[in-house]
C-alpha cells in the first residue's frame, strides 16, 4: 500500500531437527519495516540438520539477505505514483518508510502507545522545501504518537465488553459494577473523540504553514500529504458526535436494565413489559451501529492505513 520496497538481512543456525535457531535481524531498509515479515518467513524453513560425528547438531550461523519488491499487478493497484522526478521520489520514499513502521507498531500493538524512538530525525544536510516536506511530518508523527499516548486506554474495549455482558449486569442487581464501567467507557471515549479531533486540527495548522513556506506546487504537496494524513483542508474524519451518542445510548440502556424487569436466559435478555423490551432492542442495534460508524470513522482518520489494516 505504501508502495515500499527494501532488504533485509537476517543471520540465523539450523538446529539439530532441521528448524531455525537464533533467527536474528542483521541489518534492513528501510529499518525495522521488513523485519516482522522476515522473521517470520525464516521460521518457517527448514534444512538438512548440520552432522558432528555421526549426530545432528546445531549449525555454524548463516546469511541470507530478503528482498521485498513490488509487482506491476500491485503498483497498478494500489496507485504508487509514476512519472516524478527523482527528488520526489526520494521524499516519498523516505516519508513511506516513516509511515509503515508506525503502522507496523499499530497493528502488532493495538492500544499501546508507541514509543517516541518512532519519532524519525531529519537530517541538517536537508534544505529549503525537502527539509519542511520532512519536518512536516516528523511533526505530524510526533503529534500522533503524543495523542496516541494520551488516549491510549488498554482497558476501554475491555470495559465495553464487560458492559454489555449482559449474563454479568443479572449478578450486579445493585448495578455497582455496570454503572463503574459505563463510567470508565465514557471517559475514554469521550477523552478520545477530544483528543482524535485537536490532532487533525494541529495538523492541520501544521500542513496550513507548509502550503504557505514551501514552493511545492499543489499536486506535488498533495502526493506528498495526503496519502498519510488524509486531506487537511476537509472536514475531521474522525466523527465525535458518533462517540457522544454513542455514550448517550449506552447510558440509556444501563438505566433501561436498572429500571426494568427482566431475566437473562439462553443468552438472551427478555423484559417482563413489550415496550421495554422493544426499546432495549432498539438501543442494542442503535449501539451496534454507532460501533460500526465509529471504527469507520476511525478508519478514515488513518486514510493512508486503511488497506495495512485487511
Amino acid at each position: 500500500m505504501f508502495c515500499v520496497e527494501g532488504e533485509v538481512q537476517v543471520e540465523f543456525r539450523v538446529g539439530p531437527d532441521g528448524n531455525i535457531a537464533q533467527a536474528e535481524i542483521i541489518r534492513s531498509e528501510p529499518a525495522r519495516v521488513f523485519d516482522r515479515e522476515t522473521l517470520a518467513a525464516v521460521a518457517k524453513w527448514y534444512y538438512q540438520p548440520a552432522c558432528r560425528n555421526g549426530e545432528a547438531v546445531l549449525s555454524e550461523a548463516r546469511q541470507v539477505v530478503i528482498e521485498f519488491e513490488l509487482e506491476e499487478e500491485l503498483l497498478l493497484t494500489y496507485a504508487c505514483p509514476e512519472n516524478i522526478d527523482a527528488e520526489t521520489a526520494d521524499i516519498l520514499a523516505e516519508i513511506t518508510s516513516w509511515y509503515a513502521l508506525l503502522a507496523e507498531w499499530i497493528l502488532t500493538r493495538p492500544g499501546e502507545p508507541a514509543p517516541a524512538a518512532l519519532i524519525p530525525d531529519v537530517s541538517f544536510d536537508r534544505t529549503g522545501d525537502h527539509r519542511l516536506i520532512r519536518e512536516f511530518h516528523r511533526d505530524s508523527i510526533e503529534m500522533i504518537i503524543a495523542r496516541g499516548s494520551e488516549v491510549a486506554s488498554f482497558a476501554l474495549q475491555r470495559n465495553l465488553n464487560r458492559l454489555l455482558d449482559f449474563e454479568r449486569v443479572a449478578d450486579d442487581p445493585e448495578m455497582v459494577e455496570t454503572r463503574a464501567l459505563l463510567e470508565s467507557v465514557r471517559r475514554d471515549l469521550l477523552r478520545y473523540a477530544d483528543a482524535s479531533l485537536q490532532l487533525w486540527q494541529d495538523i492541520g495548522d501544521a500542513y496550513i504553514e507548509l502550503a504557505q513556506d514551501s514552493s511545492f506546487d499543489s499536486d506535488t504537496r498533495a502526493l506528498l500529504v495526503y496519502p498519510f494524513v488524509a486531506n487537511p483542508n476537509f472536514d475531521p474524519p474522525f466523527d465525535s458526535d458518533i462517540a457522544t451518542e454513542h455514550v448517550a445510548d449506552l447510558e440509556a440502556l444501563v438505566a433501561l436494565l436498572q429500571q426494568g424487569q427482566w431475566t437473562f436466559e439462553n443468552g438472551e435478555v427478555n423484559f417482563q413489559r413489550n415496550a421495554q423490551q422493544r426499546q432495549f432492542l432498539t438501543l442494542l442495534d442503535s449501539i451496534q451501529q454507532s460501533m460500526e460508524r465509529l471504527n469507520e470513522s476511525a478508519r478514515r482518520s488513518l486514510a493512508g492505513f486503511r488497506d495495512y489494516y485487511y
